[in-house]
Parts: structure tokens; sequence; C-alpha cells
């Protein structure tokens, strides 16, 4: 299976799994009154191109690439979507920061970058205007630990801000994730 369809079929069901997960279930992350439950059953996906969006319905939600963040050492870079994104005023749209990681200086992985991380996603979220806020964060297992940090700190910075995120499957991606650490 192609590695993009699989992501988004993963995505498609991450998204529906924490549409029907109540707030008790996941008490950690502080999961409360941003749960995605307003969010819509169908999503369009705008990448890295320029997208009109306009017209699509009320019952449709928009998740759009807003940056992409590169971890490097200690270093947080944020590379911002360069191409226009147009839809409906009223629309539901969900800000994804794609996040990666350094092969050639692999990011040392410490809780105080998760939380400068958490600021930078807020502060992204809040600039796009977006209603809600994915991390799309391919973690390889020794990352793991940093994304539960970085959920929990993300949590804490955006309030009720509905949050998703995206996860892969080891089992389907052993070698991808191995290579990586």
């Amino acid at each position: 299976m192609d590695v993009t369809v699989a992501r988004r079929s993963l995505l498609i069901a991450l998204l529906a799994a924490a549409a029907l997960t109540t707030a008790d279930t996941l008490p950690a992350l502080g999961r409360g009154a941003g749960v995605l439950q307003f969010w819509p059953g169908v999503t369009l996906w705008a990448w890295e191109r320029a997208e009109d969006l306009r017209g699509a319905g009320a019952d449709v939600g928009v998740a759009f690439l807003a940056a992409t963040v590169r971890l490097s050492g200690t270093r947080v870079d944020v590379q911002p979507r360069h191409q226009p994104l147009d839809h409906d005023a009223g629309a539901r749209v969900m800000a994804v920061i794609r996040i990666e990681t350094s092969r050639q200086e692999p990011p040392v992985l410490t809780p105080a970058l998760a939380r400068t991380l958490a600021t930078e996603l807020a502060r992204l979220q809040q600039t796009t205007r977006a209603t809600a806020l994915q991390i799309d964060f391919d973690a390889a297992t020794t990352e793991r630990a940093f994304y539960a940090q970085l959920i929990q700190a993300t949590r804490a910075t955006i309030g009720t801000v509905p949050l998703s995120i995206t996860a892969l499957r080891s089992e389907e991606h052993t070698s991808e994730l191995q290579s990586r650490g």
C-alpha cells in the first residue's frame, strides 16, 4: 500500500476515534470541551498547493497544512504554508502542523523542547485562525515519549481548542521508523 494512502487512511481512523472518544477516556491529555465532536463527517485536505474550497458546504471540514516544523539539535525551524487557501467564512478549519526530525542532526528531545514546540503550535493555530489543531508527527519508537510530552504541553497551551494527532502503525512502517531512530 502506498505510504500516503496508508497515512490518510490511518488519519481518517484517528479522527473518527477522536470524535467518538469521551472526555473521561483520556484524562491525562486534558480532554474536555475541545473534543472533536463538532467536526464534520467529511474533511477536505489541502496540502502545499493553492486550493479554492469555497462552496464546499457547511457540513464539510477543511484540514490544511499550515506549516512544517523541522526539529534539529535544539532548534525548531518552522516552514509556513506558501500557497493560498480559500474556504467559506463559516468553515470549520483544522491547521495541520507536520513535524519532521533531522537525520543529520537528531533533535535533543527534552521536555523544554516539547514546551517550546507547543508554544509554536499554538501560535500557528492562532495566526491561521483555525478552529482546530492537528499534530502530524510520524514518531519513531525512540520519539514516542517526546510525542506524549508534546501532546500534553500543547493541550495545556491551547486550552479548549480541539486537538487531533496522527500516528503510524509501526509494524506497517518498521523499516522507515527503524532507520530514523
